[in-house]
């Protein structure tokens, strides 16, 4: 049988083009499907607006219908409970015929000029004073005197182991001319008072000019007062945390038997908190001696009466493992240095 290959193709291209047509119909109608999903959402959209509104008018409506001497929208309504106990509760409950006190927002534009003034005064003061306690946050502000004459620099620390701020230091500096052979007169600053040790004044001032500060100097000055306060501090609370540390802090198998029972008896520092002496249990009676500087452990003193000469060697490595360590892992490592202690038998109860 003879196949006509023109009419084969014009068969083909006949049902291609239907093809076409069908498609072309189809992203027609599809493209009507999405007009109408947007007009859908449109349409819901205005539906919820007006669902929202007619529910408004009838809160509106409602508000209006309660009498206006019992409610007042700033008052939270009365919430029936029954979270006492009963042998107390009768001082407590109340009965159906108890009518809550309407507090009343006062608005200062309804008080006379002189109250107004007053209650502006007081609002004016507590925000200053929130000012003030927001920027002694940050442990150091300074505050003019005698028309600019002194300038006085205050101190403030917080005691992250009592959990409170400790009285502030107080330094005052006195502005002075002063003769100088190479710039003729010049001002200065001089510290006039001061709350603080002598020692701490003395060493930060003959560290930067004994003869007086410049206007840049005095920022250096205070900064360097409060970095050493806040090291002394941080010894301070590093000395709390130690006197109070036991023997189950330790969270070793070989401390654990002792229980808690305080590791030291006594600890001592001096004026500087550059020396800290840790008396042990009496049990023990060994003593340990640290030296702090520049926020490190410098020095550490700890000798114990050992024949052996290998375990002399091992008390000095673990020694000399507390060298260099920082005050904010002193804590941390003394610890560390106390496990390995009692693991190699050292010290022992």
């Amino acid at each position: 049988m003879d196949i006509d290959g023109d009419a084969l193709t014009q068969e083909i291209n006949g049902i291609e083009n239907d093809i076409d047509s069908l498609k072309k119909e189809i992203e027609g109608l599809e493209a009507e499907l999405q007009r109408e999903k947007e007009e859908s959402k449109q349409l819901n959209k205005l539906v919820e607006t007006e669902r929202v509104s007619l529910q408004r008018l009838k809160n509106l409506e409602k508000r209006k219908k309660r009498p206006q001497d019992q409610y007042d929208e700033n008052v939270p309504p009365i919430v029936q409970h029954t979270y006492f106990d009963e042998s107390v509760s009768d001082y407590f409950n109340v009965g159906k015929d108890f009518e809550p006190r309407i507090v009343k927002r006062i608005d200062i534009n309804d008080l006379t000029l002189e109250s107004a003034q007053s209650a502006r005064k007081i609002i004016a003061l507590k925000e200053n004073i929130l000012y003030e306690n927001l920027y002694r946050l940050g442990g150091l502000t300074a505050f003019p005197l005698n028309d600019n004459s002194c300038l006085g620099l205050r101190f403030d620390r917080f005691d992250s182991f009592n959990k409170r701020f400790l009285s502030p230091n107080y330094v005052i500096l006195r502005r002075e001319t002063i003769d100088s052979k190479t710039k003729g007169s010049v001002e200065k600053w001089k510290v006039f008072k001061h709350t603080l040790q002598q020692d701490m004044v003395n060493n930060m001032v003959h560290g930067i000019d004994p003869e007086g500060f410049n206007d840049k100097e005095i920022a250096v000055f205070a900064h360097a007062i409060h970095a050493s306060l806040s090291r002394a501090l941080f010894v301070s609370d590093l000395m709390h945390k130690l006197h109070n540390m036991s023997f189950a802090d330790l969270k070793s198998p070989r401390a654990s038997v002792y229980g808690n029972i305080k590791v030291f008896d006594e600890i001592s520092a001096d004026d500087a908190m550059s020396h800290i002496n840790l008396q042990f249990n009496k049990d023990i009676r060994h003593k340990l001696q640290l030296v702090i500087a520049e926020g490190q452990i410098k020095e550490v003193s700890f000798q114990l009466n050992l024949v052996d000469h290998f375990m002399t060697q091992k008390l000095n490595m673990h020694n000399a493992r507390l060298i260099g360590v920082k005050l904010v892992d002193a804590e941390f490592e003394l610890k560390r240095w106390l496990i390995h202690l009692l693991n190699d038998g050292m010290i022992q109860w």
